[in-house]
């Protein structure tokens, strides 16, 4: 089922030359990743969706999904950082917002 979905994905990467479509091109791809239990190549495409992102929404998304993997492999000081640029975010949906509060509670929880 993702298969088809990473084809379409790193198709799109080799004909777009304009950020917009790379960062979301990547940003998919990272979500793909870490569905197929890939957190290694999650983390990498994250990370280069932030690098090509001028999309807010974009960036905050990327922001909350990199804090929830450093989160599973036990660095809880870079996944309070990565959260708390999601909620830095200017233009960070309200979903986005909610789950990223609510992720950074639950950590904080952990951590006393």
């Amino acid at each position: 089922q993702t298969a088809a979905a990473k084809e379409m994905l790193l198709a799109m990467l080799k004909e777009s030359t304009e950020k917009r479509w790379s960062s979301k091109a990547y940003f998919g791809l990272a979500r793909i990743a870490v569905l197929d239990k890939d957190p290694e190549t999650g983390f990498k495409l994250f990370e280069t969706t932030l690098e090509t992102a001028t999309d807010p929404q974009i960036k905050a998304w990327s922001h909350y999904y990199l804090g929830r993997l450093h989160e599973l492999a036990s660095e809880p000081d870079e996944a309070q950082k990565q959260l708390e640029a999601a909620l830095a975010t200017v233009g960070i949906s309200p979903r986005a917002k909610q789950l990223t509060e609510q992720a950074l509670a639950d950590l904080k929880k952990k951590r006393q």
